[in-house]
């Protein structure tokens, strides 16, 4: 993705501008971007609604009926899955009428994403329950080569590389597959919030304004060169690697849930439990709903590298520049400049629009299969108790049984 050491109107040039007032001025492709976001957040708007009142019916139940003092873990990770998409699309529509909050929109996207995926990862793996429970569980997953791609019966399509380390032979998924894979997710996290961090703070930099002969207005790029280029790198491979550890995770926890439900049920059809089971949870659904938010981190660096720009026939803007500063021997001082109009809606506030369009209608899209795959207190209630019935099936039972010895308040035995 080369960026050119000249980019078009910054944005840190439209702090006073706000589409609204300027309706009568508008190219009308933007019209349109404007139509698409204000219909897919409303889409969001209503999912999300509807997915509130379900949850605080679930968890006023699951409160005053167990006598709880607060809801169960997973149906907390729950709630920050579905009620983050209404947050991100609410920053995409305020950066359609504000282009200039665009640095701030794509900061807290990334935080956001960050949390989704992490808070996703955890509900995943809490599924599992404590140890010694998830040595008993991994050990009974078949033989596969988990790091390689699907081609050689791996799971990892982003970095299949990683086989030929990690994965030379087939062998079962290891608590150290799931530890990498967990520190890849939260690599990514880390990475994507750092590198949106300096993109803002670079980004938000004033530089000075020129205007070119064709009339449009340019400033000096401060993510041009050496810096762009680290940038780009740093997030494509963020991404890539987060969603390896991503796919290594989703892909074991389904497998230990899919076998625990084919042997364990003894007095149960095993097909018919194993297809209630994996109806319930649907977590291969689950997953991809957040590798939405894993690929956002790619595709603004491809918006800014397309030749977008509306028509600059509409969308214009005061800007004023200074030509010179005096000193007086007085002390005092004396600037003189002009005043130049800019397009506004050119290559790089044009990407920046078209992001958050773009990212307005992934948003509806993930709060409708929240909507769908997540039922908060029916998801936790079915995992904990076909979870107990599968750890009493074939293999022995795992009792925890409390007695009175520090350290710890329990004591795992097996029969």
């Amino acid at each position: 993705f080369g960026v050119h050491p000249r980019q078009s109107m910054p944005l840190n040039a439209l702090w006073q501008y706000t589409a609204l007032d300027h309706l009568n001025d508008l190219p009308w492709p933007l019209y349109v971007l404007w139509g698409i976001t204000d219909v897919t957040f409303l889409v969001t708007i209503v999912f999300g609604i509807r997915w509130a009142v379900r949850n605080y019916n679930a968890s006023k139940r699951l409160v005053f009926e167990e006598r709880r003092m607060d809801v169960p873990l997973g149906l907390q990770h729950m709630q920050v899955l579905a009620l983050c998409p209404f947050v991100i699309g609410t920053l995409a529509c305020v950066t359609m009428l504000r282009p200039s909050v665009a640095y701030a929109m794509e900061l807290n996207i990334a935080i956001l994403s960050s949390i989704v995926v992490g808070s996703t990862s955890r509900y995943f793996l809490g599924l599992i329950g404590e140890p010694p429970l998830p040595d008993q569980l991994l050990a009974r997953t078949a033989r596969k080569r988990w790091w390689c791609g699907p081609l050689c019966g791996g799971v990892n399509a982003t970095l299949p590389s990683l086989g030929f380390f990690w994965s030379k032979e087939s062998h079962k998924i290891k608590l150290e597959d799931i530890h990498t894979a967990r520190i890849m997710v939260q690599a990514f996290a880390w990475v994507y919030i750092g590198v949106s961090c300096a993109s803002a703070g670079i980004g938000m930099v004033p530089t000075p304004i020129t205007q070119e002969a064709d009339g449009t207005c340019v400033c000096d790029n401060m993510m041009s060169g050496a810096k762009g280029t680290v940038i780009t790198v740093l997030l494509v491979s963020a991404t890539f690697i987060g969603m390896a550890g991503f796919s290594v995770i989703t892909a074991g926890i389904a497998s230990i849930l899919e076998n625990e439900v084919d042997r364990g049920m003894n007095h149960v059809d095993s097909s018919q439990s194993n297809q209630e089971f994996i109806e319930n949870f649907k977590l291969r659904e689950k997953a991809c709903t957040v590798q939405i938010y894993m690929l956002l981190p790619l595709l603004l660096p491809i918006l800014m590298a397309l030749p977008l720009g509306i028509s600059y026939k509409g969308g214009s803007i005061p800007v004023s520049i200074v030509e010179s500063n005096e000193l007086q021997e007085n002390g005092d001082w004396s600037t003189s400049g002009r005043t130049i109009t800019c397009p506004i809606y050119d290559r790089q506030v044009t990407a920046h629009v078209t992001y958050a369009c773009i990212v307005s209608a992934a948003m509806a899209y993930a709060s409708a299969r929240n909507f769908w795959y997540y039922h908060p207190g029916r998801d936790a209630a079915f995992a904990d108790q076909r979870m107990k019935e599968l750890n009493q099936g074939e293999g022995g039972v795992l009792l925890r049984q409390q007695v009175e010895s520090p350290p710890s308040p329990f004591k795992w035995t097996y029969v």
